[in-house]
């Protein structure tokens, strides 16, 4: 059963205010209650109870590469559950059952903005009211099975009408996925940096620069020479890589697991001759490499798939705390044990040599297929021909870190990350048995180290 507190119930009078109990709900006696008295109501992310929504999400984030929600909506008939409003999200309505009127406007008058600059916005509105809107460009009644989209800002309200009730989905991402928080990334990586090198950036806020009558030139020329220093940092190393890193991790471990009710592959490791495809490179990511113990570098990878469904979309702090409690799931038992233990790296990460860097950036580079069309298709119906060889990856590889390389592939391989091809078993020639050796063969020389 769904906990109340993932319901929301709203409706909308004079087709210009959002209206709501004020206080949480009590009990699902009390949701039905609201639906009987005309209110409109709001089933938040139920892609944590559906299968099907989950591996549809879990598809889309993929494909995408952002997260993705869902809200379900059931609305009683002729009622209007939202004020007109603009969301921070790109949005898909599917029409489940019943019928609705949606309007979309491009633009309103209650702000100062002019009408060009009236698109894309990074937050959502607070209600709009109607008659300060642009006409609208669109007017349509939505029925059972039909799919609309409209970009993130478009104004838009949408009545119940006929008399049955009204039920659909909204799938919405790019929420704050924007070039925006791209440059944001790289400022604040490059400044990171630069604390650690500048002692101007440590100094404290001179005496009285807050002041009405105080000097502000000091603030014009840190700036300038910050800025300065920023510029030359990113041509000397690659911020741009180190904050679109960051990003990736952020929807690994966020994303919906791409696949559901895990379970470890088992079977054949991998050897040289294998073929190796990745099939989804949006399900794995790099961490920034960070010195050991002992002082070397240690590089790892994290994935997605033993991310938790029922976390899916309630915020970060949500999803860490319930990571945390998992963890901390017989603490107290093996507190003792963990203090003269070494710290193990979390469960969905994995120690890496550093020349597989560039052997899953390669994979990754020539995945045959998108995500979606990955997702859809049957591992035999993927390009093998071109796919590359082990043997081939390993090719300028230090011999001593193979037997590591293989061994990350096989772990990969079990965890369903990428897809393997053995090499087809060639057949003994007739009149010899596989295995056999020739008469009068000689013996060639052992080779090996002294």
């Amino acid at each position: 059963e769904v906990d109340v507190s993932r319901i929301n119930v709203f409706r909308c009078v004079d087709q210009n205010t959002k209206e709501t109990p004020g206080r949480d709900l009590k009990d699902w006696k009390e949701v039905k209650k609201y639906f009987d008295e005309g209110w409109s109501l709001q089933w938040l992310q139920p892609q944590h109870e559906d299968d099907d929504l989950a591996r549809l999400v879990s598809v889309l984030e993929s494909q995408f590469g952002s997260l993705v929600g869902v809200n379900a909506y059931l609305t009683p008939p002729h009622v209007q559950g939202l004020a007109p409003h603009y969301d921070d999200v790109e949005v898909f309505v599917l029409q489940l059952s019943g019928s609705k009127k949606w309007s979309l406007h491009a633009t309103t008058r209650e702000t100062p903005l002019p009408e060009e600059h009236q698109t894309l916005p990074r937050f959502q509105s607070h209600d709009l009211q109607l008659d300060l809107l642009a006409p609208a460009y669109l007017n349509e009644e939505i029925r059972e099975g039909d799919l609309l989209y409209f970009p993130r800002g478009t104004i838009h309200y949408a009545p119940s009408i006929g008399d049955v009730p009204s039920v659909h989905l909204t799938i919405s991402t790019y929420q704050r996925w924007c070039n925006y928080e791209v440059f944001q990334k790289i400022l604040e990586e490059s400044m990171a940096t630069l604390f650690q090198s500048d002692p101007l950036l440590r100094q404290g806020i001179p005496w009285g620069a807050t002041g009405l009558n105080a000097d502000k030139t000091f603030a014009s020329r840190m700036a300038a020479t910050t800025l300065a220093n920023v510029q030359k940092l990113m041509k000397q190393e690659d911020m741009v890589s180190v904050a679109m890193q960051g990003m990736s991790s952020d929807l690994v471990n966020y994303r919906m697991p791409p696949v559901l009710g895990f379970e470890r592959e088992t079977g054949e490791g991998v050897g040289v001759g294998c073929k190796v495809i990745l099939p989804d490179p949006t399900v794995v990511c790099f961490n920034e490499a960070v010195p050991d113990e002992e002082g070397e570098v240690m590089y790892t990878v994290s994935h997605s798939m033993f991310n938790d469904r029922k976390l899916h979309m309630l915020g970060k702090k949500e999803q860490e705390a319930g990571m945390d409690d998992e963890d901390e799931e017989g603490e107290e038992e093996e507190e003792e044990e963990e203090e003269e233990e070494e710290d193990p790296l979390p469960p969905n990460t994995l120690p890496i040599p550093e020349p597989f860097i560039d052997i899953l950036t390669h994979l990754a580079a020539i995945s045959p297929k998108t995500p979606l069309t990955a997702a859809l298709a049957s591992p035999s119906s993927l390009h093998w021909s071109t796919a590359p060889t082990v043997g081939s990856l390993l090719s300028g590889v230090p011999k001593q870190l193979h037997p590591i390389i293989l061994s990350v592939l096989t772990e990969l391989k079990m965890l369903k990350i990428i897809l393997v091809q053995q090499p087809e078993k060639v057949a003994a020639p007739v009149g010899k048995q596989a295995g056999s050796e020739p008469v009068n063969k000689k013996k060639k020389k052992k080779v090996g180290r002294k």
